[in-house]
């Protein structure tokens, strides 16, 4: 486990600021620059067991904005991908209980306004982003066929429908 966490901004070797981390969030999985700022994202966990997924927003000098805990009444959220869309609304692509794609949008101010939930099977989400007035995502799995790898495109609307889905192999 991490005592403590720090968010830099760097240019080159030169560190422009560094800030501590509001929690101490055991696992950082990402960060997403924005408008005004970066959104970081990872996952909380006690006692080797996972409580929760979150997201922090931070300006653009590195002072703390706002964070949000993630669960979407799952067992387990994992967040994906972060897309700053042009309403200035963040959308959140993240997987839970390992079956469900989970697509929910923040406002600027960290509000949620909405979830999305739909189940997908067993696959990662490999990568998000946008596409027309929508999404689109890389979903994955690396135990799924003889050569080892399938995957497939899922096309999502403005509120995170699947639209359309498209599968491929390695070949």
């Amino acid at each position: 486990y991490t005592d403590k966490l720090y968010l830099q901004k760097c240019d080159g070797e030169e560190v422009i600021w560094s800030t501590e981390m509001t929690e101490n969030q055991n696992g950082v999985n990402g960060c997403t620059a924005v408008t005004g700022g970066v959104i970081v994202f990872g996952e909380k966990y006690e006692n080797y067991h996972f409580k929760y997924a979150w997201i922090e927003k931070y300006d653009e000098n590195g002072n703390f904005v706002w964070r949000r805990k993630l669960n979407y009444d799952l067992d387990k959220v994992y967040v994906s991908e972060i897309l700053e869309d042009d309403d200035g609304s963040y959308v959140v692509i993240s997987r839970g209980d390992s079956t469900t794609l989970c697509f929910s949008r923040y406002s600027p101010d960290g509000d949620e306004l909405y979830v999305h939930k739909t189940e997908m099977g067993k696959y990662g989400i490999w990568k998000s982003a946008h596409l027309g007035d929508g999404y689109v995502i890389q979903l994955g799995s690396h135990a799924s066929t003889p050569d080892g790898e399938y995957s497939k495109i899922a096309m999502l609307d403005h509120d995170g429908n699947i639209t359309d889905t498209f599968s491929y192999d390695s070949d």
